[in-house]
């Protein structure tokens, strides 16, 4: 499963509190059983998804980076896969 997590900079994170968190992740590994498979930044915060089936790992990167930054976490799947089970909602909820 795939999840898109959208992290942003807490108002009370300090420049060296950012600055250590930026400087472990330079280095940082996820655990095993996830994978980031992209991660965007903008400055003030970010996206980055992240692929597992165990959520729990999840909720473990998250705790990882909670000093500095919050989170929201949807679950998500390819558009190709989607388009047709939502067709097939709509269908039934037609018909």
């Amino acid at each position: 499963m795939d999840y898109m997590v959208t992290y942003t900079l807490k108002a009370t994170s300090s420049p060296s509190e950012i600055a250590a968190l930026t400087r472990k992740f330079q280095s940082w590994q996820p655990p095993a059983g996830i994978t980031m498979e992209a991660n965007w930044h903008n400055g003030q915060g970010g996206y980055a998804l992240f692929r597992t089936d165990d959520y729990t790992l999840v909720g473990e990167v998250m705790a990882q980076y909670s000093g500095c930054f919050t989170f929201t976490t949807d679950p998500v799947t390819p558009a190709e896969d989607m388009v047709p089970a939502a067709l097939r909602g709509l269908e039934w909820a037609t018909s």
